[in-house]
């Protein structure tokens, strides 16, 4: 079981029934005041006006299918596992020793009071940034997933007021939670992204294989350019088109640009559309 887990059933333990919106607000006040911003726990954006997880959520069923948790109507519960589980295991959970006093000072608060202290600590991850007109973003985008939590990659493109992810794998799986296409497609639309899956674009996984020295990575680019203007040039024409009329994303795994054929195709459209090329993890797409 994950610490963000263990800390989950350490308030539920105290808790012992806490309505999903509820549990959502504390579990963000959680990680702002008592984790910090550095320490494993989950992020948060404002779906349809409420703060939400959906890492935390998919974690609460997965808990509740395993028997540590209950949920019903919206509210979830201590299960069977968690009200049999013994002080000793209790005392070795995330939290144990630290959240008792924090819960105390929280369990009295109404919703407004948490919102509240919420608001004042204001992290990063629950702004809801406002959307922007297609030529607010002539940039043509870029961004990777990798090591990140899908609130944190979502809050990132909502800051960039991304209007579309085009999904440009060859192979949308994740083992990470959320980055599977359908999870994906569907955590997009929830916050106002449109989801394209466009896997003539991608490298597939045998071509990838092996391809392990810069030398050896820079041929299969060269060759990946070669091949979509070749052989995909109506995806790459589509794509092209997507990226002129509103702010839009590539995206792949890769957390650094430049290890990424994301790259080599931004550079493409960029070239076409005369915009510049940015990744948005921050490292510009030369």
């Amino acid at each position: 079981m994950r610490s963000p887990q263990q800390a989950l059933l350490t308030l539920l333990h105290r808790a012992r029934t806490l309505d999903e919106d509820r549990l959502m607000l504390l579990a963000c006040l959680l990680r702002t005041q008592l984790l910090g911003a550095k320490a494993p726990f989950y992020d948060f954006l404002m779906v349809n006006g409420r703060l939400w997880s959906f890492s935390l959520s998919h974690d609460l069923h997965k808990l509740a299918a395993d028997g540590w948790l209950a949920i019903r109507h919206g509210r979830v519960a201590a299960g069977p596992l968690l009200t049999g589980a013994s002080r000793q295991d209790i005392a070795g959970w995330s939290l144990a020793g630290t959240l008792p006093q924090w819960w105390r000072s929280m369990r009295r608060l109404g919703s407004a009071a948490l919102r509240a202290r919420l608001a004042g600590s204001r992290p990063e991850a629950a702004a809801q940034p406002k959307r922007a007109a297609a030529r607010d973003a002539p940039a043509v985008m870029t961004a990777g997933y990798q090591g990140m939590s899908l609130e944190a990659f979502l809050g990132r493109l909502l800051h960039a007021r991304v209007a579309l992810l085009i999904d440009v794998r060859a192979n949308p799986t994740a083992r990470r939670f959320g980055f599977h296409r359908s999870t994906l497609a569907r955590c997009c639309q929830a916050v106002g992204i449109r989801y394209e899956h466009v896997p003539d674009l991608g490298i597939g996984t045998v071509e990838r294989r092996d391809q392990t020295t810069p030398a050896q990575r820079s041929r299969l680019f060269r060759s990946y350019v070669r091949t979509v203007v070749a052989h995909h040039s109506s995806a790459l024409a589509t794509v092209t088109a997507r990226m002129r009329d509103a702010p839009c994303v590539l995206v792949c795994l890769e957390a650094d640009p430049m290890d990424c054929h994301r790259t080599h195709l931004g550079r493409l459209i960029a070239g076409t559309l005369a915009r510049p090329l940015i990744d948005l993890g921050g490292v510009p797409g030369t």
